[in-house]
């Protein structure tokens, strides 16, 4: 049983791939969203020379019913062959990451030695209104609706972001139990990291980035709160900032500074 109308249009997203210098930047979307919502940054980052991989998650980009087939350890998945094809094509990679993609960041980082990444609004403590219908919910729903806007304050970049209407019980019920291995995982994030939240963020709560950077093992790490964001940070008001900590840290930490431009 669900409440998922009958007819969803898919959203038919695909990944994109800027191939340019010998620094790569994998960049992950967010939960029900899609590589579109990374796109300007990854142009930011195309724009001085650095190769950036938009990547699609499995189950994301088609239609709610794909996703509800998939789980957190096909989202990680898709993200660990994103960063071995990068690797495959650059010399270095960093990683960034919005929301859940930003969580997926943090489980990359825990598992294998990245030159830096970036966390936007990393999803390791969840707040959705949907946790409270699991108990009772779950054996007779299926979809629930996501909700009605995108939580944006610049409602002009709405545009770039493309993201299912509806989200199966399931699926979220996944994106908690990643959220705790995320959260395990902290302690072994060694490399230089930025957390970046929205301070007008409804989607996932301020909470979730302090605790990211109270708990990861970095030596180097660095929480930035943008005032004038909600969640959709790379496209939000105060995206330039995001850009800029993100081409500064990569600048600061990659061994071919001279190959941007």
């Amino acid at each position: 049983m669900g409440i998922m109308p009958r007819k969803v249009e898919s959203l038919n997203t695909k990944p994109f791939f800027h191939e340019r210098g010998p620094i790569g930047c994998l960049l992950i979307h967010g939960f029900t969203g899609a590589p579109t919502e990374m796109a300007l940054l990854g142009e930011f980052l195309a724009e001085r020379n650095i190769t950036a991989s938009g990547i699609q998650l499995a189950g994301h980009g088609t239609l709610p019913d794909d996703m509800a087939k998939t789980t957190w350890h096909d989202w990680a998945a898709s993200a660990e062959q994103g960063l071995e094809e990068l690797r495959g094509r650059c010399k270095e990679v960093f990683v960034a990451g919005l929301s859940m993609g930003g969580a997926l960041t943090l489980y990359l980082a825990a598992r294998h030695e990245l030159p830096g990444a970036v966390s936007m609004a990393g999803a390791a403590i969840v707040n959705d209104w949907r946790l409270k219908l699991m108990p009772l919910a779950r054996p007779f729903i299926r979809y629930v609706p996501k909700g009605a806007s995108v939580d944006l304050v610049d409602q002009s970049a709405i545009g770039h972001f493309s993201c299912y209407d509806y989200v199966s019980l399931d699926s979220v019920q996944s994106l908690i139990e990643f959220t705790g291995v995320v959260r395990e995982g902290l302690p072994k994030v060694k490399c230089p990291l930025v957390v970046l939240h929205g301070l007008q963020d409804k989607t996932v709560p301020k909470v979730s980035s302090q605790y990211i950077f109270d708990n990861v093992g970095s030596g180097e790490k660095e929480l930035v709160w943008l005032e004038r964001s909600g969640h959709g940070i790379p496209c939000d008001t105060d995206k330039q900032i995001a850009f800029d900590k993100t081409i500064g840290m990569i600048r600061r930490h990659t061994k071919y500074e001279n190959t941007i431009k």
